[in-house]
């Protein structure tokens, strides 16, 4: 029998079967019955490994449900995304994300982590499971580094989009540490995967990627950490956290950018992933001028005539730069007014009457919109 949790519990397993039923209906009522060819459950719950807390006398999921929809025609993307809001209001759960292929995409999908958990680790819930056999074979010891570096560059969100000014001169309320937990755990995973994804090592399972990471590196602060980061995923409810969640933001994020230069160093910078002292002038150049970043600028501006990668590239620098210059006791100016030279070169950047971290954190949110759209 198919559990979705790791707790196995039959009532947990009862809930969970409810809101894909709703989801189901309600995805339905939108897709015409000759268009509807299959729904997937994807991501922690697909692989039985979904994380529940305990919210009003029920088990709730403590982030999102993952689906993939196959019709038979594009579907408009809009109307999905607002699908997804509204299905999430009425779950009562932070996130319902729907992604959507025609069934004629899939023979052409792109070896991406996300599709390789589709194919290998997802678990139908209606329709004809057989499609996936169209999606292209991937090895997982394959995984393209731009996976990784992906991943890096989505969970910089944790450190800008889950951080508010005065959290390091207050207690926080419950709530408020429970979601910051949530998202440092997210940036840790992303480091595990990263080292991983450079080893030829990554695996579907958070329980088989732990184990194969404990044995990369088997005694380090980033091991423990990761550990419970995915103890916390699997299991929050049961998951202590090994320090108050101030102490551990600065700790992650530290690490954090350490792995980011690890990366860049293997990587792009023919450099073994270990500990490397990297200045930024080289960082900034090895994440503008590495040769797949290279071909990749060109392409946009000569095939697509389109800025959308220089704006991605620029964006992304710009805030490795503003949460590096967040620091306990103070900002570091010097990486601030880097934050700033970038992130004024996006487009739809609006110049702040005070350039100072918070109004560049709240610029960098709103163009992360633009750039993620």
């Amino acid at each position: 029998m198919f559990h979705y949790t790791v707790d196995a519990d039959e009532d947990i397993d009862a809930q969970i079967a409810d809101d894909l039923r709703h989801i189901v209906k309600t995805i339905r009522s939108h897709v015409s019955e000759k268009d509807f060819v299959a729904l997937f459950l994807v991501g922690g719950f697909g692989r039985g490994e979904g994380g529940v807390i305990r919210r009003k006398e029920r088990w709730r999921p403590a982030n999102d449900y993952d689906l993939e929809l196959i019709v038979q025609k594009p579907f408009d993307k809009g109307v999905i995304h607002d699908l997804g809001t509204r299905l999430a209001g009425e779950l009562g759960i932070p996130w319902v994300h729907i992604e959507s292929h025609p069934l004629s995409a899939l023979p052409r999908l792109k070896f991406t982590m996300y599709h390789y958990d589709l194919k290998y680790a997802s678990r139908l819930i209606e329709g004809d499971g057989e499609i996936l056999n169209l999606v292209p074979a991937m090895k997982a010891n394959k995984m393209p580094l731009e996976e990784a570096q992906g991943e890096l560059f989505t969970r910089l969100w944790t450190f800008i989009g889950a951080w508010r000014a005065d959290m390091g001169g207050r207690a926080l309320a419950p709530e408020e540490s429970e979601f910051l937990y949530g998202q440092l755990s997210k940036a840790l995973i992303a480091i595990m995967d990263a080292r991983l994804i450079l080893h030829g090592a990554y695996d579907a399972s958070y329980r088989r990627r732990l184990e194969r990471f404990k044995t990369q590196n088997a005694a380090c602060e980033e091991t423990s950490l990761c550990e419970w980061a995915v103890k916390y995923k699997l299991a929050p409810h049961a998951a202590a956290p090994p320090a108050p969640p101030i102490e551990m933001f600065f700790m992650i994020k530290k690490l954090y950018m350490n792995t980011l230069r690890r990366f860049y160093a293997a990587a792009y910078g023919g450099v073994p992933a270990q500990e490397v002292s990297m200045s930024w002038q080289t960082f900034e150049s090895l994440h503008f001028k590495n040769p797949r970043t290279l071909f990749k600028r060109l392409y946009f501006k000569i095939w697509k005539r389109s800025r959308w990668f220089l704006d991605y590239l620029r964006y992304n620098i710009g805030v490795i730069y503003l949460v590096s210059a967040l620091e306990r006791d103070k900002i570091s100016e010097e990486l601030l007014a880097r934050a700033h030279h970038f992130l004024k070169g996006v487009s739809g950047f609006e110049e702040p009457a005070q350039p100072d971290w918070a109004s560049l954190q709240k610029e960098a949110l709103k163009l992360r919109e633009q750039i993620w759209r």
